[in-house]
């Protein structure tokens, strides 16, 4: 994640992630943006899009890693890199 982190790199995850750390994170949005859509359409799952600057890229990992993790919560990360859409699910 790191190394897509740039001042105009956002981040977006879906799956189960109301109630969670990186769901409620400052400067994340709940709404599609650019590049970055939802994956699923019914039922929709949450959605957060967040900036992923260097200094964000720390504080999105450790929400991660502390109660979230990929395969429980997450299932569908995508990345916009300077306009570039990057999925990784």
């Amino acid at each position: 994640m790191r190394l897509l982190a740039t001042d105009h790199s956002r981040i977006a995850f879906e799956g189960s992630l109301r109630g969670t750390e990186l769901f409620e994170m400052d400067g994340g949005s709940h709404e599609e943006s650019g590049q970055l859509k939802r994956a699923s359409t019914a039922p929709p799952l949450d959605f957060v899009v967040l900036p992923l600057t260097n200094a964000a890229s720390a504080e999105i990992e450790k929400a991660i890693d502390s109660k979230i993790g990929f395969t429980r919560y997450i299932e569908v990360p995508s990345c916009q890199r300077h306009g570039a859409a990057i999925r990784a699910g």
